[in-house]
């Protein structure tokens, strides 16, 4: 059967090939099982490879592989569920009932935000269609700015979680046309107050002082 060759995995090949990996395959049998070449899956999960400093989950399956495909440990998916842990569910059902993600690697597990601590449903997910930026078009002008601020290409290992703040606190204080001369900033205090703008690190930044240059 002839191989499918560069064109994207789905979320769907990046869980098979997860699996694979848990399964003690090498890259031949994770090929032969998904109909990709060698080449392509390597460099594919390979792109999304990363270790940290101080990281405390070991990989013995990335140490033999020598690749990573997001597992628990590596994908945004602690962050959000540590999150719904501290604003809690009752907020969670109605700040977060939908949740929608693209096919990332970071996304593998997405699904199991939906379940709380306790075992209960909390709320649904919902996966994009691949080089669908209509599915979730209210999230592209927010993508123009992350870029205005962190140019396409530039590492990202300069962040910390307070310059992350600070830049999204610019972001949302920032007015927009389509929402009445509104700040995103203004509309999330009103409906779900300011509580919950702590809780994600958002303070208001006075117009005058909005900045969407460029980072350090």
């Amino acid at each position: 059967m002839k191989k499918q060759g560069k064109k994207r995995l789905t979320i769907e090949h990046r869980m098979t090939i997860q699996a694979c990996i848990h399964d003690n395959r090498n890259l031949a049998q994770i090929s032969a099982r998904i109909n990709f070449s060698k080449s392509t899956i390597s460099r594919e999960i390979s792109k999304f490879s990363y270790t940290k400093p101080g990281n405390k989950h070991s990989c013995a399956q990335r140490n033999r592989l020598n690749l990573c495909n997001g597992c628990k440990y590596t994908g945004v998916c602690p962050k959000i569920k540590k999150l719904f842990a501290k604003i809690g569910k009752d907020k969670v059902k109605r700040i977060f009932p939908i949740n929608l993600a693209d096919n990332g690697v970071e996304f593998t597990y997405f699904n199991e935000i939906e379940i709380f601590d306790d075992g209960e449903k909390i709320c649904d997910t919902f996966f994009t269609n691949p080089y669908k930026s209509t599915d979730k078009a209210e999230c592209e002008r927010n993508h123009e700015f992350i870029r205005y601020m962190i140019p396409k290409g530039k590492s990202l290992d300069f962040l910390t979680q307070e310059k992350v703040n600070d830049m999204f606190s610019n972001i949302n204080s920032y007015t927009r046309k389509s929402k009445k001369d509104s700040t995103p900033y203004d509309l999330v205090l009103r409906k779900f107050g300011k509580e919950f703008l702590d809780a994600i690190g958002i303070q208001r930044i006075p117009k005058k002082k909005v900045k969407l240059t460029q980072i350090a």
